[in-house]
């Protein structure tokens, strides 16, 4: 799962509804950003902007907070026990990736995972690209067994590339 909202900033794009109180999913209509769907990917009824599944354990979200990119990739990073937070240098270092019709950064992290919902995988791997815009981040988050994302990062890119907000 990802983490938990934080406060909009001041005349930045409001972040995604709150959680309804029965923890129904979105219906897609209502979905604010659209992609081309990888064949293989299966829809999965959540409350985040896009959600889908592949392999035994691996999910692939879209959702939109409020905030700062470094502080939400020392978050993600924290899921697999990086505590320390990105240098200067290692944000910069971040490979770029083509994301809402600009340039995002991709993050890569490798290790034994646990969500903020508890789910674990061990031996997991998760690639989280990022656009920063106004105050708000958009993020995809690509989360499974080493093995299977590897077999999805390519499939991850062309979704990060097709991402764009729907009208």
């Amino acid at each position: 799962e990802g983490p938990a909202e934080a406060p909009a900033a001041a005349g930045a794009q409001p972040p995604m509804p709150p959680m309804p109180p029965d923890h129904a999913a979105v219906p897609s209509a209502a979905a604010p950003f659209q992609a081309t769907v990888p064949a293989g990917w299966t829809v999965k009824a959540s409350t985040k902007a896009l959600h889908h599944t592949f392999g035994g354990d691996g999910e692939v979200y879209v959702a939109q907070l409020s905030g700062d990119a470094r502080a939400m990739f020392d978050i993600w990073r924290g899921e697999f026990g990086q505590r320390e937070p990105l240098t200067d240098e290692a944000m910069a270092a971040l490979p770029k990736v083509a994301m809402l019709g600009g340039d995002g950064r991709l993050l890569d992290v490798r290790g034994d995972w646990q969500g903020m919902s508890g789910k674990q995988i061990p031996g997991a791997r998760m690639l989280v690209a990022v656009r920063a815009e106004g105050g708000s981040i958009t993020f995809a988050t690509l989360v499974g067994k080493a093995a299977d994302v590897e077999a999805q990062a390519e499939a991850f890119s062309g979704f990060c590339a097709s991402l764009r907000r729907a009208p």
